[in-house]
């Protein structure tokens, strides 16, 4: 199996990658997707949060705004939270590898920062200029201006060291010219092994 890691910043466009990579037929494991499952279903291991956040637990209920509000704010608690979601994320990853076919793709949005590069075989990052992202939130997403930009600002660490296994697709056009980066990345990298002409 080729494990395929799919991540970029906010706004950049990975999630319209995975939906075109769906659209061909293959199955997308969504990390948001997931973290969002892990709230509905009310995680065992999620009792451990309700000291860190009581605000955000209500009757059961997991309030995700005020979480994010909560942690953009302060390190600490960002850091309590990511020491009780991300393994019950990696162990829901892990298991969803095993029951996969030949390939096994994954929207990873802050891959490099959490270090989950170590679980992939290949890795494409959606990126694009910091001005088309900041529009895309604005426009698509509603966001207020300032609160684009600090968002952004807060997921642009990537990496330094950029091994062979890293590709890029530049997202500043539009969905059609996504779609062709996409298929031929895929075609030319994943399924051909990089031995396409």
């Amino acid at each position: 199996m080729k494990k395929i890691a799919i991540t970029g910043t906010i706004g950049s466009g990975k999630t319209e990658c995975s939906r075109i990579i769906k659209k061909l037929g293959y199955t997308v494991f969504n990390c948001d997707e997931e973290v969002n499952n892990i709230y509905m279903s009310n995680h065992p291991d999620l009792i451990n949060l309700i000291d860190v956040f009581p605000d955000a637990y209500n009757d059961g209920i997991w309030d995700k705004k005020v979480i994010a509000t909560i942690v953009f704010n302060d390190a600490f608690k960002k850091k309590q939270l990511e020491a009780i979601i991300y393994p019950i994320l990696l162990n829901k990853m892990q298991e969803a590898m095993k029951m996969n076919g030949a390939y096994f793709f994954a929207e990873v949005p802050l891959l490099f920062q959490i270090g989950w590069e170590q679980y992939f075989d290949e890795i494409l990052v959606i990126t694009c200029d910091d001005e088309v992202a900041i529009k895309r939130l604005v426009d698509y997403r509603h966001m207020d201006l300032n609160d684009a930009k600090l968002r952004l600002q807060n997921q642009k660490t990537i990496s330094n060291k950029i091994e062979s296994n890293v590709k890029f697709i530049y997202n500043n056009k539009d969905v059609i010219d996504l779609e062709k980066q996409v298929i031929d990345w895929l075609e030319k990298e994943i399924i051909n092994d990089g031995t396409k002409s």
